[in-house]
């Protein structure tokens, strides 16, 4: 009789396969890359801003362009005609994140911090302002953004509180910690999604 055949055979003295040993290596590996790649990103967010530099952002309709120049400490409006540039409106201040609307009348201002609350941040603390041709029409505080302060996320040495996501036409998309924002900048109503 035969002896019975079996899938596989354990021998002494045999050791698991090479292969074994490479896939746990490589195990390891992606483990060490994906901590370190984590840390990395964990200290970047929390990375000095660069310093104040002019900055120019279109409207969507690319119809209108918003320049907020450092060194003159001012953000201006244009309209786009072609290769020439008209000015609309002006307002003091420079300014790190904004939109313009697609009608030029608008210019909604973020948090220069942008993402990110300093440890002694004060939820009175303006988080967006909406303007309308050159005069302030609303000023929402963060407290007005974020019902429960204690679900920011703690960083480095901030706290993320959310962003801004956009301009699409009238409505001003925000993401906190807590929820999707639509903001009508015209009626100035906050709808939480």
């Amino acid at each position: 009789m035969d002896s019975p055949q079996y899938l596989f055979s354990i021998r002494p003295g045999l050791r698991p396969s090479g292969s074994y040993k490479r896939k746990n290596n490589m195990n390891k590996r992606w483990l060490f890359f994906a901590l370190i790649s984590t840390s990395v990103l964990y200290l970047y967010a929390d990375m000095p801003l660069p310093p104040p530099a002019d900055i120019s952002v279109y409207s969507e309709n690319k119809q209108y362009i918003g320049i907020s120049y450092a060194k003159k400490d001012k953000t201006v409006c244009y309209q786009i005609n072609g290769n020439k540039r008209k000015e609309i409106w002006s307002i003091k201040g420079w300014n790190r994140s904004f939109y313009i609307s697609d009608d030029g009348n608008y210019l909604i201002i973020g948090y220069s911090g942008l993402n990110l609350l300093s440890r002694d941040y004060k939820p009175e603390w303006t988080a967006i302002s909406i303007w309308c041709k050159g005069k302030l029409i609303r000023d929402y505080q963060f407290k007005d953004l974020i019902n429960d302060f204690s679900k920011l996320q703690e960083t480095a040495s901030h706290y993320y509180w959310g962003r801004i996501i956009g301009l699409n036409g009238k409505i001003l998309k925000v993401n906190t910690v807590e929820t999707n924002l639509l903001i009508n900048i015209e009626n100035l109503q906050i709808v939480r999604e």
